[in-house]
């Protein structure tokens, strides 16, 4: 059994939660996201000795400092297994992968083409150095790009602890399952691995199709 499948179908019922450090949170879960890290409501503390017991309205635990969970029993027999084999290959995998290199360094690619094809019209358009950046004051939509460029390293930190990950899922519209990323997952990622699914299938439909055919 996959823990990220047991996650995503405990959302909305109890859970108990052991920390590492010996703590205990007792909860209904809201929401989790790929790196494990759970988002409780309602939730019950126990101090590592047992002597101490507070109330928290909600709480964001990381999947690092998480030693175990326990949840009912009915929620393990409603876990879907996820499906070991795909007939789509995925677009991004494990870090440092081939996959990995190809999606980032495309993404890459495309964003200094899109801006050096925007330096060079702005600066045929009028004749002027092609730096429209610094000339147009186009600089301040930018500025993020340039912070991220200067502290490289701090928002790989940031990113690698998921960080970034809990900062953005903890907003939300209506319902804590209304975050940006939840939207992204559905919106954006299912379907690019919906279509490189269809057309990966086509081929082989296209063949069984024709062999009817012929039949």
């Amino acid at each position: 059994m996959l823990p990220l499948s047991l996650l995503k179908t405990a959302q909305g019922h109890p859970m108990l939660v052991e920390l590492k450090n010996g703590e205990t949170y007792n909860g209904h879960l809201v929401n989790c996201d790929t790196w494990m890290n759970i988002h409780l409501r309602e939730v019950i503390c126990t101090s590592k000795d047992g002597d101490r017991f507070w109330r928290m309205p909600e709480c964001y635990i990381r999947g690092n400092t998480i030693k175990y969970l326990r949840v009912p029993d009915e929620v393990i027999d409603k876990v879907q297994e996820e499906t070991k084999t795909r007939s789509a290959i995925p677009l991004n995998k494990q870090l440092y992968t081939l996959s990995y290199v190809c999606v980032t360094s495309g993404a890459a690619a495309l964003v200094f083409s899109a801006l050096y094809i925007l330096q060079t019209m702005y600066g045929d358009m009028q004749q002027l150095n092609p730096l429209w950046v610094d000339i147009w004051n186009f600089k301040y939509p930018f500025l993020p790009l340039e912070w991220i460029g200067m502290n490289a390293m701090l928002v790989y930190v940031m990113a690698a602890e998921g960080i970034f990950a809990g900062f953005v899922n903890g907003w939300y519209y209506d319902d804590p399952h209304n975050t940006l990323i939840h939207w992204i997952q559905k919106h954006i990622f299912i379907k690019i691995v919906h279509i490189l699914e269809a057309l990966t299938s086509y081929p082989s439909s296209a063949s069984q199709l024709g062999g009817l055919r012929m039949n």
